[in-house]
């Protein structure tokens, strides 16, 4: 079966991508903003870079790997999960963020995810189903993330000032 196409929503941040991007890019800041996630062993990401999550979504838990497929500072960062979580449905599961400046210390900020289900009625649960679901986590992880960048530091500028 073929990619669905990508779903995705959009939030203005009044921060700069540089800001987004620090929150973005550090695994162990995404405690803060992804709130089905509650344990993670990954650290800064880059292209390649590999993370493991524990997952508690809709009442379940679940242990999910993670690759970093695109890495490009300020602009771009999107992983597949490789365990767990999607990967029975779909031969693969892709989800990230697209940073695009609107301003000075303003932000467009997308978040998107697109699969390729395995078979008919894994294609039927996402257009019934799933699509609705995702649709409220992406938002609700876009409400966090905003609320972060525009309230606080950056992570590790947050303990520098911290210490200062």
């Amino acid at each position: 079966m073929n990619t669905s196409p990508a779903q995705f929503d959009e939030a203005e941040v009044a921060a700069s991508p540089e800001e987004i991007w620090a929150w973005l890019a550090n695994s162990q800041a995404m405690l803060r903003w992804a709130p089905m996630i509650v344990a993670t062993t990954g650290g800064v990401q880059s292209a390649g870079a590999e993370r493991s999550c524990t997952v508690e979504w809709k009442g379940k838990r679940d242990e999910v790997s993670e690759r970093c497929v695109e890495c490009d500072p300020t602009r771009r960062i999107a992983w597949i999960q490789t365990r767990g979580g999607m990967t029975g449905l779909y031969h693969e599961f892709r989800f990230g963020f697209s940073l695009f400046p609107v301003g000075p210390h303003k932000t467009r900020l997308r978040m998107e995810h697109s699969a390729r289900p395995r078979h008919a009625l894994a294609w039927l649960f996402e257009r019934l189903l799933l699509r609705r679901m995702l649709r409220g986590l992406r938002r609700s992880i876009l409400h966090e993330l905003k609320c972060l960048a525009e309230r606080e530091s950056a992570p590790g500028k947050v303990a520098a000032a911290r210490s200062a």
